[in-house]
């Protein structure tokens, strides 16, 4: 058996991506599954643009989840006094 033979058999019974295509009939998708459980078109390698100081356009974190958590309590604690 070649090798190409071998590993279009193991792409064979491979782990299904499963996600639900626009097809009419909503069938799931059939291309294989990386780790994630997602195929390269439904679950991507990339798990977004990075956190930070690390973006390339982070300015001043006025909107980062740590200011909006504390502006947040904040607020709750004005709500509270009054």
């Amino acid at each position: 058996m070649n090798l190409w033979q071998q590993a279009l058999g193991k792409a064979n019974h491979a782990p299904r991506c499963g996600a639900k295509t626009r097809k009419p009939e909503r069938s799931p998708c059939e291309s294989p599954a990386m780790p994630n459980g997602r195929c390269r078109m439904h679950g991507g390698k990339s798990p977004g643009a990075p956190k930070g100081l690390r973006h390339g356009r982070y300015a001043h974190g006025y909107y980062t989840q740590e200011s909006k958590r504390t502006r947040s309590y904040i607020k709750a604690l004005i709500q509270q006094s009054k």
